[in-house]
């Protein structure tokens, strides 16, 4: 898939290549951090049939602490 395919899109998109676990790594923070998904939105999304690893990768970035700004 990478060679006959990702590669390839990538160049077409004219963008720089990027491993296809690390374009999917980069969707799942974004949703979760700026579009606000659930747990379980990210891991319908990501393609898993529970929210453990999920939770376990990306619930630190659910509701991350407000540090006061000085």
């Amino acid at each position: 898939f990478r060679e006959r395919v990702w590669k390839r899109t990538c160049e077409r998109a004219g963008i720089e290549y990027r491993p296809p676990y690390t374009s999917r790594h980069t969707l799942l923070s974004h949703g979760i951090e700026y579009e606000g998904w659930s747990l379980p939105q990210a891991a319908q999304i990501a393609g898993h049939a529970s929210t453990r690893m999920v939770a376990e990768t990306y619930g630190h970035m659910i509701n991350p602490p407000k540090l006061p700004e000085f």
